[in-house]
């Protein structure tokens, strides 16, 4: 049986295209190629021109395993086709060299381009290694932007407390809080996240993101274990990257000094209909923190919820940390529960009423201005503070059992319905009704 495993020594015939990034090599990268085939061991890459007319589209038509990182040129395409990628450590490969698929880096001219979709990363063996030089990642989008949508990764963990093991991580910055590059933008869409040591999802540097639908589970082991040893963050947000995260979950970690998201000098991040939760020990929901640099920090969380579900409650839900003329943090409308403290630090909590959906109602008076004159005085009433106005109020009059007038009336609104009779016609029967309802006979003599 065929292994899925390439090694570098490999053959590549004429006219073939090079697939190097499934070399057992420490690091390997794919080559800016013709469109073609290239056929290595069982797995199958076609290479075509990319649609939206720069860059090459690469296409994996069946699962892939690699010992060593995969890299593709700038502005490529890969479309995963469903398939898997799997990161291998075995007794001849501890460790596996840093990330199981990389974009190209970009410069001082521009950030680079990747765009992944349709594609699933996972490891094999990583629970007998130890570590990868603090350089373990899923996906790793450096000095560039792209997109991310129906992506999955899971795994990317040895199950320790080594500062690595970043499932999505994308950084543009040149080192620490240098963040002096061309902005990069990231679009993640889909992505769900499981199983990785130190962070789920990273969006660091000079960057501007949107993050829809996006699951991101607690950091552990490899395959599930737990791993408390390392103070995990689900989501981070740092060095000046701004953007949203919509439709999302993210859960709590493990260790008492793990997050679900933290916020490190970010500068505007916007939380839509976002939940975090979890029966966790950590002991903060969302950290925003900004202690050691000059951006300031915007944060606002719309909707969603903050939870902890383990007992007894503990901790903060919401942890503003900084000057507080750095941060400006909101909460709109947002669950926080479970906590000791919903919020600790300089916030403002929003509750929105409840708008409530009521019926137009309302009053008449009658009076007699002339003896043979009736007069009704209509009037309805004016919505209260968080209502809207639901069915309109209907008058209706009849005279002498026959239909005379329909008043319509919206909230607030006032009408007047009069009749004079001729004298010496009889004794005259008026009804009023509301919404279809009799209220009053009233009787008018002409004698």
């Amino acid at each position: 049986m065929s292994s899925h495993l390439v090694r570098r020594s490999t053959a590549v015939t004429a006219g073939a295209i090079l697939f190097a990034g499934l070399a057992g090599a420490p690091i390997a990268a794919f080559a800016d190629a013709p469109a073609g085939t290239a056929e290595f061991g069982s797995a199958t890459v076609t290479v075509s021109d990319d649609p939206d007319g720069a860059g090459q589209l690469y296409t994996l038509n069946e699962d892939v395993s690699t010992y060593s990182t995969i890299t593709l040129p700038d502005d490529a395409t890969l479309n995963g086709n469903g398939h898997t990628i799997t990161a291998v450590e075995d007794s001849g490969h501890r460790n596996f060299s840093g990330s199981v698929l990389a974009s190209a880096v970009g410069n001082t001219s521009a950030a680079a381009t990747l765009d992944v979709t349709n594609l699933n990363i996972k490891t094999q063996g990583f629970e007998d290694g130890s570590n990868s030089g603090g350089l373990l990642n899923g996906i790793y989008l450096n000095r560039a932007g792209g997109s991310l949508t129906h992506v999955t990764v899971d795994g990317i963990s040895h199950g320790n407390g080594v500062q690595e093991g970043n499932a999505i991580s994308i950084r543009n910055r040149v080192s620490g809080d240098d963040i002096n590059v061309p902005r990069a933008q990231v679009t993640l869409s889909d992505v769900d996240v499981t199983n990785y040591q130190k962070t789920g999802l990273l969006l660091d540097g000079n960057l501007t993101f949107t993050v829809k639908n996006a699951q991101i589970g607690q950091g552990a082991g490899p395959q599930g274990q737990p791993n408390p040893t390392i103070a995990a963050n689900s989501l981070q947000v740092s060095r000046g990257a701004s953007g949203s995260v919509t439709d999302s979950t993210i859960k709590l970690n493990s260790h008492e000094q793990g997050t679900a998201a933290l916020l490190y000098n970010a500068k505007k991040v916007d939380f839509n209909s976002v939940t975090i939760n979890g029966d966790a020990p950590a002991m903060t929901g969302i950290d925003v923190s900004n202690v050691s640099n000059t951006i300031d920090t915007t944060f606002t969380m719309r909707g969603g919820a903050v939870t902890r579900t383990a007992t007894p409650a503990a901790g903060t839900g919401v942890k503003i940390d900084g000057p507080a003329d750095s941060i400006s943090a909101k909460t709109i409308d947002t669950r926080i529960r479970g906590w000791n403290s919903a919020i600790d630090g300089s916030a403002t909590s929003i509750t929105t009423p409840v708008v409530k959906k009521v019926d137009v109602t309302g009053t008449y008076r009658a009076s007699r201005p002339q003896p043979r004159r009736l007069r009704i005085d209509l009037q309805a009433s004016r919505l209260g503070s968080n209502q809207v106005e639901g069915k309109i109020l209907v008058w209706t009059a009849k005279v002498d059992g026959h239909w005379d007038a329909t008043i319509r009336q919206h909230a607030g609104e006032k009408d007047v319905w009069a009749q004079s009779f001729r004298k010496h016609t009889g004794t005259h029967t008026v009804q009023i009704f509301k919404n279809g309802v009799s209220q009053h006979t009233y009787k008018v003599s002409t004698s």
